[in-house]
């Protein structure tokens, strides 16, 4: 059994009842078998914090009362997962609406005034959007096993920061935990990622919430000088820039408060 809180490591397929069509898996082999296989999509045990939401309430309850490394498989209605499908809920917009949006395409996710929609389909200048959840209306069936339970307070942070960056992996983050305050070294690939900002505060909502040892969060994000090398008489350099606007700051850290 699993209580609130728990940290679980889950393996899982999960399948449209009504069609066979792969929804969502960890199983690498299992979407090459079912033509779904993404080149840039991350195949390894997802965690799940019991509480925490984001999944059917009938899926979570499975998970507390499921022994690790048993096979397990629920079966989720409508109903009791996202929803029926509701007609309504797609809208239809002049394509000049996304003048402004990269990679318009079909199945794209969009932010349209605060509601997140699925192009279904662009035609005639027409964007049509469908604002259902995309698995609604589907009736799911989940084959899962738990493949362990994170119990250590400096491995959930870093399962929190897999969950986070899933891309790249756990050894990638310099990680410490000193009393209340986890210590987080930022490899300089996530530097300039779009949304750091909104990636760290999450790290730092999970981690305050679910990680109750944890009160502060240190994020510390490196910059050196770089070397500028002098052009050699046989290959002279073409528009070298000047080394003082190479330079970045040095030793720059952020420091996120827990409210009190």
């Amino acid at each position: 059994m699993s209580e609130e809180n728990s940290f679980l490591l889950v393996d899982f397929t999960a399948k449209a009842q009504e069609t066979g069509e792969l929804v969502d898996t960890t199983d690498a082999e299992v979407a090459k078998k079912m033509n779904a296989y993404e080149e840039n999509q991350v195949y390894e045990p997802r965690l799940f914090i019991i509480g925490a939401g984001g999944i059917p309430k009938i899926f979570e309850n499975k998970l507390k009362e499921a022994s690790i490394n048993e096979k397990y498989e629920v079966t989720i209605t409508p109903e009791e997962g996202y929803g029926q499908r509701d007609p309504s809920k797609v809208r239809v917009y002049p394509i000049r609406k996304f003048a402004g949006v990269k990679n318009l395409e079909v199945g794209a996710r969009l932010d349209i005034e605060g509601k997140m929609g699925t192009v279904k389909s662009i035609s005639s200048g027409r964007v049509s959007v469908d604002f259902n959840p995309p698995l609604a209306g589907k009736t799911l069936t989940y084959e899962f096993k738990i493949t362990s339970k994170i119990e250590d307070d400096l491995a959930k942070a870093k399962a929190i920061l897999n969950r986070r960056f899933p891309k790249l992996k756990e050894k990638t983050f310099d990680v410490e935990l000193s009393g209340d305050v986890v210590t987080i070294k930022l490899p300089e690939e996530v530097y300039y990622l779009e949304g750091l900002p909104i990636m760290k505060r999450a790290v730092f909502s999970d981690l305050s919430k679910y990680v109750k040892s944890v009160n502060r969060i240190l994020f510390i994000e490196e910059y050196a000088k770089e070397k500028v090398q002098k052009p050699t008489e046989e290959k002279p350099a073409i528009e070298t820039p000047k080394a003082e606007e190479k330079a970045a700051v040095e030793g720059k850290a952020e420091e996120t408060k827990a409210p009190s």
